[in-house]
């Protein structure tokens, strides 16, 4: 610039003197070639410059950049249509991260976009790796976005095991992570929780099978399954409950392979490796086999709730014992007999404890035995009952056992079952000797004959009881006593000439007797007067026996398995099967009377007038006769009325003052028997009496029951000597006594009601809670249940209670005095009623939240027993 033309020509290209624009080419003229031009005269140009890329110093312009590789220091060719986008790839080759939050806002395309740190116009990232966690607003998503299935769409297909980000799986690419497609849906495949698939999320999850350890929302119950899923307990059959031929069509991944008996063993089969024969495991080892696979044990199989027959290993006899293995039944500390358990115990070793072991391997011992009472202090094998109602206490029964004692025996007598139709025509036809002595021409002149011999012997025993008794109890009312043990009904007959029995107010049963006479150790007995109870043509009855009035026992021990009762029938016929005759033969016609027709009527003699001239005088004088008898009557009626009124207020006052005579002498008898009994007791404790020291204390036993007796008649005499002076007391007795009877059944049905309340639901609700097989926990059971369990005993022994003041019932008899003395315990109902609303409520929830438990309930509700 600072030359003149006179000492540097013009150059031919990009001379910037003036006086040279005439003879010079602009630098940025398309058609010139700047190969020899160097920068310092003509600067790089943005297209076309041939000194682009070269090395040659002052000659050096960059080189133009490639469109998909930018080097550093390149320059974008002008002339080429992505020139923009090159400046942009420029710029962003040189740009740092941004530093702003995203609430912020940079110059445009200053910073790269990161995370958070995304500012409003800052450049996206490149790289799909960079866009993660940065907002669509700002970089929108694009192919394998690594934002796919959070916040941008899915799109792109799996390959290679590729999964991240995010990709649809494929029939190559089924693996756990891929997202479900509506064609390719396998059970580890995602759902796209975006919901911007066409396979919106509700169909997808449909898709999904309900596992144990996975409950996707809306997923499907399998039709079979392993283990239980919550909601699927009524859709889907666990493989435990499979038949063999169902479990050996399922494969492993359903049903995983069983130790023992597992049906898929055959060879090249899934379990052929995996599983072995049920005879090879012990009861421990088969624990969790179903019994459709391997059957239950006969003695020690531990799957009590599928096999509730076998016998517990405890319970097993010697000879059981040793036909077992121990991997079986475990060796027991005693008595047991088999050669691998030789260190137990003989049951003679003093130091042996017996508390818990069976007596089926070692027998009870006569002194200090530990086990329970019913099972080692007594033992009931048999019961004979010999019926004749001939005598005054028409059933007799004897019962065989083990260790009988006098004072610890109680009885129940209970109904076992009815008769079936094979034993009665068997007992009909073994019955032969019934037929001829019960015939229907004979059973009236039987029946009469039995009356007869009753009341002939009822009375003797009255007259030597009046005999015997000593005139301080008796004075001279107590000479007309009542008939107490009678046999004067008539018995009714069906069409068939059979008796009808059981009459309308027959005993209930069970009964309870405590007064058990004990003969020996073996031996013991007792009667009874009372026969309405019995039936024993078509029913079979049975025998408790209890030391404690709580626990009764049968046989071989066992709790409520009643001892069948052997009835012998020697006298009466409404208790015996047997052949009846109905066969009647013709009545024959008395000698002598001839039945002919009748001859035609005489014409009467007398005149109408005539006869009627008798009759009037005749009716009168009839009349006269009537009306004066009627008065005699009358006023007889009237004086005995009196008469009777002054003996009753005698009767009474005498009734009252032997009554508390009586009294104050029980109370003696019972305080001095009492004081023997302690003494006895406390006797027996020290020693073992002797054969004959026991025989003495046998016929004192006896004579004192005997002075008992002797007082319960007297007793019986003295309240019902005089039956027809105090018949409206009996009457009033009768009445109340018959509102006892209905309170006793009405407490019975109730506590019958609880206890099937508490067999069928509580327990087993409870044991189920406890299992963790529903959802109700024991305290929700608690609430809801309140405090039945107490309610169920206030109302037991408000039953028994009943059923002695009904069977001990006299005029004086009350209940008042009973309810006054339970009062303090009918707090219990208090609290149950108080409580009942809220049990309700919570049971109503329970019942809709959870469908297992309503279907359990509903089940149980269907049970006939229940």
């Amino acid at each position: 610039m600072g030359l003149s033309t006179d000492i540097c020509d013009c150059v031919s290209i990009g001379d910037p003197r003036d006086q040279c624009s005439f003879n010079t080419t602009r630098c940025d003229d398309s058609d010139i070639d700047l190969s020899d031009v160097p920068i310092s005269r003509c600067e790089c140009q943005s297209h076309d410059d041939e000194r682009a890329g070269k090395s040659l110093s002052g000659y050096n312009c960059p080189a133009y950049c490639n469109y998909n590789f930018y080097s550093e220091g390149c320059a974008c060719d002008s002339s080429k249509d992505n020139y923009d986008q090159c400046i942009i790839d420029q710029i962003y080759a040189n740009l740092l991260d941004c530093d702003s939050s995203y609430d912020s806002s940079v110059q445009a395309n200053t910073c790269k976009c990161k995370g958070l740190m995304s500012p409003s116009g800052c450049m996206c990232p490149r790289e799909s790796s960079n866009l993660i966690d940065i907002p669509i607003d700002r970089c929108q998503c694009v192919d394998n976005d690594v934002r796919a299935g959070i916040s941008c769409a899915i799109t792109s297909e799996c390959t290679d095991d590729q999964i991240n980000p995010k990709c649809l799986c494929t029939y190559n690419h089924q693996g756990s992570g891929c997202t479900c497609t509506q064609s390719i849906h396998p059970q580890e495949c995602e759902c796209d929780l975006l919901g911007k698939s066409p396979f919106t999320i509700s169909e997808c999850q449909k898709t999904k099978i309900c596992t144990y350890d996975d409950i996707p929302e809306g997923c499907t119950c399998a039709a079979i399954a392993e283990r239980s899923v919550s909601g699927c307990e009524s859709n889907t059959t666990l493989c435990k409950e499979l038949s063999l031929e169902s479990l050996k069509a399922q494969n492993e991944s359903t049903c995983s392979c069983y130790q023992y008996g597992d049906p898929r063993n055959g060879s090249g089969e899934a379990c052929f490796e995996q599983t072995n024969s049920c005879e090879s495991g012990s009861s421990q080892q088969l624990q969790n086999i179903p019994i459709q696979l391997c059957e239950c044990l006969a003695i020690g199989d531990v799957r009590s709730e599928q096999c509730s027959d076998s016998i517990p290993c405890k319970s097993a006899s010697k000879e059981e014992l040793m036909e077992l293995s121990t991997d079986i039944c475990d060796c027991v500390s005693i008595g047991d007999p088999r050669n691998e358990c030789s260190q137990s115990k003989s049951c003679d070793d003093p130091s042996a404890d017996l508390s818990n072991i069976p007596i089926s391997l070692c027998q009870c011992i006569d002194v200090d035995d530990p086990r329970d009472d019913n099972l080692c202090k007594f033992q009931l094998k048999g019961v004979k009952l010999i019926v004749n109602t001939s005598n005054v206490n028409p059933l007799r029964f004897t019962f065989y056992g083990e260790r009988f004692k006098q004072g610890q025996i109680s009885i129940q007598i209970v109904e076992i079952q009815d008769k079936t139709e094979e034993e009665i025509k068997y007992e009909k036809d073994q019955n032969k000797q019934f037929e001829e002595k019960y015939n229907t021409r004979k059973s009236n002149q039987t029946a009469t004959r039995n009356y007869n011999l009753n009341h002939k012997s009822n009375k003797n025993i009255q007259n030597k009881i009046q005999e015997s008794l000593t005139t301080k109890f008796l004075n001279t009312l107590d000479q007309n006593l009542p008939n107490i043990i009678s046999n004067q009904e008539e018995l009714q007959r069906n069409e068939d000439g059979n008796i009808i029995w059981p009459p309308e107010n027959a005993t209930k049963l069970p009964l309870f007797i405590d007064d058990i006479q004990i003969e020996s150790y073996q031996i013991a007995t007792f009667s009874m007067d009372d026969i309405t109870w019995l039936d024993s043509r078509k029913k079979w009855y049975g025998i408790l026996i209890s030391s404690d009035n709580e626990t009764f026992v049968g046989k071989d021990g066992n709790v409520d398995e009643a001892v069948r009762i052997d009835v012998v029938v020697e006298e009466g016929e409404q208790f015996v099967n047997f052949n009846k005759n109905q066969t009647v033969e013709p009545i024959p016609e008395p000698p002598g009377i001839v039945i002919s027709e009748p001859d035609k009527p005489e014409p009467d003699p007398l005149p109408f007038w005539l006869k009627l001239l008798i009759i009037i005088p005749v009716s009168t004088i009839a009349l006269i006769f009537i009306f004066c008898f009627v008065i005699y009557i009358c006023k007889n009626k009237s004086k005995q009325k009196q008469k009777r009124k002054e003996i009753e207020r005698i009767s009474h006052q005498t009734i009252e003052l032997q009554r508390l005579k009586f009294q104050e002498l029980l109370k003696e008898q019972e305080l001095k028997e009492q004081q023997e009994l302690e003494s006895q007791r406390a006797s027996r404790r020290q020693s073992i009496q002797s054969i004959s020291s026991f025989r003495a204390l046998n016929r004192r036993q006896q004579k004192k029951i005997e002075n008992k007796a002797a007082l319960t008649i007297l007793r019986a005499l003295l309240w019902n000597r005089d039956y027809h002076a105090s018949r409206p007391a009996f009457e009033l007795m009768r009445q109340q006594r018959n509102v006892v009877q209905e309170l006793i059944e009405s407490e019975k049905n109730y506590v019958s009601k609880m206890e099937d309340c508490i067999k069928y639901y509580l327990q087993p609700l409870q044991k189920l809670s406890k299992d963790w097989k529903i959802q109700v926990s024991q305290s929700q059971l608690k609430d809801i249940f309140i405090n039945i369990e107490q309610i169920l005993k206030f109302h037991q022994i408000l039953f028994h209670e009943l059923q002695i003041v009904a069977k001990n019932w006299t005029v004086h008899s009350r209940v008042g005095q009973m309810f006054c003395k339970q009062a303090p315990f009918m707090k219990v109902s208090v609290e149950y009623f108080q409580k009942k609303e809220k049990a309700s409520k919570l049971l109503k929830e329970l019942l809709k939240s959870d469908p297992k438990f309503k279907q359990i309930v509903d089940d149980i509700s269907q049970q006939d027993e229940v």
